[in-house]
């Protein structure tokens, strides 16, 4: 069974969004509706990720 994964910060992304992120890890995007109410979600959606070399 793996490790649990540490709680990461939840960043509230409206039309857009710059960080940078605190370490490596997995970039976990979702809507902001509850499990039950993803049935009607339609349309789509673009996401750009950039990855740099850190310092």
């Amino acid at each position: 069974m793996p490790p649990p994964r540490a709680a990461a910060p939840v960043l509230v992304v409206g039309d857009a969004v710059t960080f940078r992120a605190a370490g490596d890890g997995v970039v976990e995007l979702r809507i902001n509706d509850d499990e039950g109410c993803l049935h009607d979600n339609e349309g789509e959606l673009t996401v750009s990720v950039e990855v740099t070399p850190g310092p």
